[in-house]
């Protein structure tokens, strides 16, 4: 009987302590894990590459600026059943962390249409000739 109490006593304090473990969590930490899973970064980055090879190296830049300003809210499922101020520090993480991925994606894009651009034009200066 001596040895039961203190098993029980320690069995409900981790479960007391896994039951707050939740909310106790870094929901910036969560937020920038959920805003990389929900991120195409390949579809920025063909926006970014694709928009500069049709028009100019320039035009890459249109996506990244649409990548840094618009930003999306985070899913609903990850919010249910936290604190107000859980929900407010997620989804601020979340929302400077989506938007920095989708800009600089869309700017690695531009990048790559640059390059092939210099890339390009060294080819036709290199076959142009001084007749």
């Amino acid at each position: 009987m001596k040895n039961i109490v203190p098993v029980a006593l320690v069995s409900i304090m981790l479960a007391v302590g896994f039951l707050f473990a939740q909310e106790t969590e870094d929901p910036c930490k969560k937020a920038n894990h959920d805003a990389m899973e929900d991120t195409n970064e390949l579809l920025w980055i063909g926006a970014g590459c694709v928009s500069g090879l049709l028009f100019t190296p320039l035009a890459g830049l249109v996506p990244a600026g649409f990548g840094y300003f618009l930003t999306p809210k985070p899913r609903e499922v990850n919010l249910v059943g936290k604190s107000p101020e859980y929900v407010d520090a997620y989804t601020s993480c979340y929302k400077n962390r989506r938007s920095m991925i989708q800009g600089n994606s869309a700017g690695v894009g531009c990048l790559c249409a640059s390059a092939a651009w210099i890339v390009y034009g060294i080819i036709m200066l290199s076959t142009f000739s001084y007749y």
